[in-house]
C-alpha cells in the first residue's frame, strides 16, 4: 500500500502563524493587565488622598490652628484666607480656607476649597 498523496494535519508556516497570533494576542493582555495595576493603585492613592484633605479640613474648619501636616504618608497643607467684602463692624468675617494634599515628592493630588465664618 502506498500512502496518501497529503496526509491530514497542519503544515509548519500553519502552526507558526498560529503560533505568532497567539503571541501578540497574549501580550496585548498582559500589557491591559499592567496598565490596569497601575489606574488601581493611583486611584487608591487619590482616595487616600481625599480622605486626608477631608480630614484635614474638618480639622481647620473646626479652628485647629495647625497649618500642615503629615498623615498616611501624604503631606497636607491648610490656607486660610479672608473672603469677600470685610465686614463693617470687624467682629467676624468670611474666610476660604484651602487644604491641598501632596505625595511624598511634593506632586499635589487633591485639592478641597470652603468658606467660613469667622468668629
Amino acid at each position: 500500500m502506498t500512502p496518501p498523496a497529503r496526509e491530514r494535519g497542519f503544515t509548519l508556516a500553519e502552526v507558526l502563524v498560529a503560533l505568532a497570533i497567539v503571541a501578540v494576542i497574549g501580550g496585548t493582555l498582559a500589557q491591559g493587565v499592567a496598565q490596569s495595576a497601575v489606574a488601581r493603585r493611583q486611584l487608591r492613592t487619590r482616595e487616600i488622598a481625599l480622605m486626608v484633605a477631608q480630614s484635614a479640613l474638618d480639622r481647620a474648619v473646626a479652628g485647629d490652628p495647625v497649618s500642615a501636616g503629615q498623615d498616611a504618608g501624604m503631606d497636607w497643607q491648610v490656607v486660610r484666607a479672608p473672603a469677600g467684602a470685610p465686614d463693617p463692624l470687624g467682629t467676624t468675617g468670611l474666610e476660604t480656607v484651602r487644604v491641598t494634599v501632596a505625595a511624598p515628592g511634593g506632586r499635589p493630588l487633591v485639592s478641597l476649597n470652603t468658606v467660613r465664618i469667622r468668629a
